[in-house]
């Protein structure tokens, strides 16, 4: 059976987002997937860190901040909140250094890592993440769930993901099978057996602790 979970933590209503969240992924294709991310990256104020991340042919600056609304002092500082502040630092031309088609010469993490630094810039009310740290280390994956804890503490958030010991203090999890809405409530109480006897979420979880998931 396969299950996704969709976690949130909103201190508001965001109707829109998470309705168009769901028709992308009914599409059931990375590419309408992303095609209305970046849709709502333009019309509304919300941002995107997806597992098939979306750059742009250009340089380190245009791919953080692609209006050029940003100091480069606003750019490094996003960059160093999001953990690449370092490695781009390293590179030849700084924030002027090329970005190949698609990211290529970047790692998967650092694409990922690009990506949130670029929604820390915005500073975005929404912040929509689908498996946002899938490609870094569990060091880095650590230091930037912090960041988006810290970071994005006003904003209301929307995640997909497997790693469940990351959003086990999210407010609210809803979780999906086949297409269907099967469990929706506070970890604590989808944690809890008493509640939920043999809850697909506390099963899961369990078996992430166990590392078998």
């Amino acid at each position: 059976m396969g299950c996704e979970v969709f976690l949130f933590v909103s201190p508001f209503c965001h109707l829109l987002a998470l309705s168009t969240l769901k028709f992308a992924y009914e599409l059931n294709t990375s590419t309408c997937a992303s095609f209305f991310f970046s849709f709502l990256e333009a019309v509304v104020f919300t941002s995107c860190v997806l597992l098939c991340q979306v750059l742009f042919t250009g340089d380190v600056r245009f791919n953080v901040d692609p209006f050029g609304d940003h100091p480069d002092a606003a750019v490094w500082s996003a960059l160093d909140r999001a953990h690449l502040g370092a490695h781009v630092a390293t590179l030849p031309d700084g924030l002027a250094s090329e970005v190949e088609e698609g990211g290529r010469n970047f790692s998967m993490g650092q694409r990922q890592l690009l990506c949130l630094a670029r929604a820390l810039l915005r500073a975005s009310r929404i912040l929509l993440l689908d498996e946002a740290t899938s490609a870094v280390d569990h060091h880095t994956d650590t230091l930037v769930q912090a960041t988006i804890r810290s970071e994005f503490a006003h904003c209301t958030v929307l995640t997909i993901a497997h790693r469940l010991d990351t959003v086990v203090d999210y407010d609210r999890v809803l979780v999906l099978s086949d297409g269907k809405l099967v469990e929706d409530d506070s970890p604590t109480k989808l944690l809890d057996p008493e509640v939920y006897p043999n809850g697909i979420f506390g099963t899961m979880y369990s078996a992430h602790q166990q590392g078998l998931l």
